[in-house]
């Protein structure tokens, strides 16, 4: 039986951890609220999930000071990072976030293998991470030891929660702003780190357009990875790196993966940097416009990073329900917030940003004069509201949409989510699944704010279409065998580690592409 000296109510627990990433910073010793926190470890939201290994506990001192070659390190770092990823994330979605795969602890597996790689699995409801030895490197590395990859992997289970029918979705937009949310999330992350504040500024004198190590991520994994495939990348160790100058293109016309960093590519990896770099380019915008309102560098910094994590957080509520039909309409629920919580103070900046990255959003759809009825948040109220003002909201009568769930932030916003899925072909013996839905946003007096009608058009039919006869070309989709029901993490790996996009199962409508739960 496990035993363990309890840190005291309002201790904090010491630990060694790497803030970013191991190959671009020295191991410091911080602390964690101890609160909450008990053996493996683990929280009422987190747990570390580690078999075969000895579990991390305080020691006498309420401690847990282990060194990157214990594997209760590893234990310790994947717990803290997606700790700290998680409270960013509520803090700023302003609201407790409902996990998609309905349980209120996520696990966290910090050596679930031996690849170069890291998994969110949604099915599994956890976040995994793996071991592998660098021979260049001369040691063996854990993906789990860099915060830069545990946020981007916390960051597809957040994003999960707010938008679940995304991951399975097979389109590029929706695909890649997953990845790009992640990449997003680990550089806000990364920021609230004091250390990392100072680095940075030292490292670009205050310009976040020159090089950084907060922009570019998960440098340790990369240099073992380029060494692994035997890769030529003299001029830089980092997968990926938010400080581009990437221009967004329609994705039917880019390649699947260009080896040339400075090239837009489909694969949903590569095509994620636009938005990314979009993102940056507002955290840069801030950042100058506090410094020329008299803020010191620092401090203009932080605002900055707080703004910035306010508007992209909180747009998530705003964003469609279905699929993700383009990087505009992520855009548009950017300047929506913008409108409610900074009285739209940065609409031209924002839409400027935006547009010289090729992305623009879509219009905002009309707001009838609606109230929310008392009963509207209840499963037969609310479809009753849609059934009522169908003709208000611009809804024909045959789309078939279904109240799906609501839920209210801490400002008083009521969300209510429905959905319609159809079937689409995307060859004689195939179909892939299609989505859209109906968000309407309340505020705190009951009256309609916002509504946003993602409907299945013949255009979006063929965006899914496209897409997934791209992925099939690609290779991406597994086809040699064919699957139905749950599938286990193994079967979404190829080879090389890389997960399918998507996977076979054979439906009682015929065999349907479904998108793979898992994301790396």
């Amino acid at each position: 039986m496990l035993t363990a000296v309890q840190p005291a109510c309002g201790h904090s627990i010491k630990h060694r951890y790497f803030s970013q990433d191991p190959l671009t910073e020295q191991l410091m010793t911080t602390s964690m609220p101890a609160d909450g926190v008990s053996l493996g470890p683990e929280n009422a939201r987190l747990k570390v999930d580690d078999p075969g290994q000895p579990v991390a506990a305080p020691d006498e001192s309420g401690n847990m000071l282990y060194v990157p070659t214990d594997p209760r390190f590893a234990q310790v770092q994947t717990f803290v990072a997606a700790d700290r990823s998680l409270r960013v994330f509520e803090r700023h979605l302003q609201r407790k976030l409902d996990w998609a795969f309905g349980r209120e602890q996520m696990l966290i597996h910090p050596h679930a293998g031996n690849t170069i790689n890291a998994f969110y699995n949604r099915q599994e409801g956890s976040i995994n991470f793996y071991t592998f030895n660098a021979q260049e490197l001369g040691k063996t590395i854990n993906s789990g030891h860099s915060a830069e990859i545990v946020s981007h992997e916390s960051g597809h289970a957040l994003l999960d929660g707010v938008r679940p029918e995304w991951i399975n979705c097979l389109e590029d937009a929706t695909g890649g702003f997953h990845e790009a949310f992640g990449d997003i999330l680990a550089f806000l992350v990364a920021l609230e780190e004091p250390r990392n504040l100072d680095k940075v500024l030292a490292e670009t004198g205050g310009d976040l357009k020159r090089p950084n190590s907060v922009a570019r991520l998960a440098e340790e994994v990369s240099r073992a990875l380029w060494d692994e495939l035997d890769m030529e990348r003299p001029h830089h160790d980092y997968l990926r790196n938010a400080n581009n100058a990437l221009v967004n293109a329609d994705p039917t016309t880019l390649p699947p993966d260009p080896p040339d960093e400075s090239e837009l590519g489909r694969a949903v990896h590569n095509y994620s940097r636009v938005m990314t770099g979009a993102a940056w380019d507002v955290l840069d915008s801030f950042h100058r416009q506090y410094q020329a309102q008299g803020f010191g560098v620092r401090q203009s910094l932080e605002k900055a990073r707080e703004t910035v994590g306010a508007l992209v957080i909180r747009s998530l509520d705003f964003c469609p329900v279905g699929h993700l039909p383009s990087y505009g309409d992520f855009a548009r629920a950017l300047l929506e917030v913008d409108r409610r919580d900074f009285d739209g103070q940065h609409h031209e900046m924002l839409t400027n940003l935006m547009a010289a990255r090729n992305i623009h959003p879509p219009e905002q759809q009309p707001v009838p004069a609606l109230t929310l009825p008392e009963d509207g948040t209840t499963p037969f109220g609310a479809q009753r509201f849609l059934e009522l003002h169908r003709d208000e909201l611009g809804i024909a009568a045959e789309v078939p949409l279904a109240f799906e769930r609501s839920y209210a932030n801490e400002l008083g916003e009521q969300f209510l989510l429905y959905r319609y899925d159809r079937n689409v072909a995307v060859r004689d013996d195939l179909s892939a699944l299609a989505q859209g839905g109906l968000l309407l946003v309340f505020d705190g007096d009951g009256s309609l704010s916002y509504r946003h009608f993602n409907e299945l058009t013949p255009a979006a039919e063929e965006r899914l279409r496209e897409a997934a006869l791209s992925q099939l070309a690609a290779g991406q989709i597994r086809t040699d065998s064919v699957l139905s029901g749950e599938v286990e993490l193994s079967s979404m790996l190829q080879d090389d580690g890389q997960p399918y996009q998507g996977y076979l199962s054979v439906e009682p409508q015929g065999t349907v592409i479904k998108a793979s739960p898992v994301r790396a």
